[in-house]
């Protein structure tokens, strides 16, 4: 699959505002996303690419910053050398280490996983990211039935298999996605405990988990909730983020329709992460 990078230059910048535009941009469909001097690279498949709703999030956000905005065409061939140039290792809680295949003579942790991210969302940088697989390294997940709604890279799956999950239901509906879990999935020998799906939310209906991790966006958490309680097993738990702490009130209302109680939640850098138990 092709891309587009939307190059954005915000005027103010700052962190604040850069999780803001962030989030606006992930709604269209941005996967992937890297920080420049004065702003952010978007990364957006060429098949969903639209020019119209790009000008209409720019718009939505001039009364926090002015964006200034210009596209690139990148051929998928092209990315393994943007990533390269950008993508640094990543520990979490001085348990695990991410890292790219480049990288070397890194501190060693408990659990390393090597990730080449291509176009999949998913390398440890992001917060809500960050916050899922925090999660993972805090609970006991062995022998437990799970599904990474989202999967992007794999790296939540791939844990997860680390942690003696039973097994692992990785599901994305992006083909490159699905494609590059794949191969994460194996450069880290878990491909026996992890199953990739390509599709939607439609690919666990009749299933049954102990745990759902489902880190994608508020608009896709809010449609596809209700999936994620029928096939949670009783006494199960689901982790939600991909969303904004403004976010989480929308998202409870819409849980409680499902009998889905609000457990915990923890924020980083004003993204949320939500645990339900039903």
């Amino acid at each position: 699959m092709d891309y587009y990078e939307i190059n954005l230059t915000l005027s103010p910048f700052s962190a604040d505002i850069s999780e803001i535009v962030v989030a606006e941009f992930a709604d269209l469909g941005c996967d992937s996303f890297t920080d420049t001097e004065n702003g952010i690279n978007a990364y957006i498949a060429k098949n969903i690419f639209d020019e119209n709703k790009i000008k209409s999030a720019v718009a939505n956000l001039e009364n926090i910053t002015k964006i200034n905005y210009s596209t690139t065409y990148i051929e998928k061939q092209n990315w393994n050398v943007i990533w390269e140039s950008n993508f640094e290792p990543v520990v979490i809680g001085d348990l695990c280490t991410i890292r790219a295949p480049f990288h070397h003579n890194l501190p060693k942790t408990k659990y390393e996983i090597v990730i080449m991210p291509k176009m999949s969302f998913g390398t440890g940088h992001h917060a809500t990211t960050y916050l899922v697989a925090e999660a993972l390294l805090n609970i006991d997940v062995t022998n437990l039935q799970i599904l990474d709604m989202g999967c992007g890279t794999g790296i939540l799956s791939i844990l997860a298999a680390m942690r003696n999950a039973a097994h692992v239901d990785a599901i994305d509906i992006d083909e490159w996605a699905y494609t590059n879990a794949i191969e994460n999935i194996r450069e880290n020998n878990t491909e026996k405990k992890v199953s990739v799906i390509l599709g939607d939310v439609k690919q666990i209906n009749g299933k049954s988990y102990d745990l759902i991790l489902a880190n994608i966006n508020r608009n896709i958490i809010i449609s596809d909730i209700k999936y994620y309680a029928q096939s949670l097993k009783n006494g199960g738990i689901l982790i939600i983020s991909g969303i904004l702490t403004e976010d989480i009130s929308a998202i409870e209302t819409e849980a409680k329709k499902y009998k889905l109680k609000k457990i915990a939640e923890k924020n980083r850098d004003k993204w949320a992460r939500v645990v339900f138990g039903i």
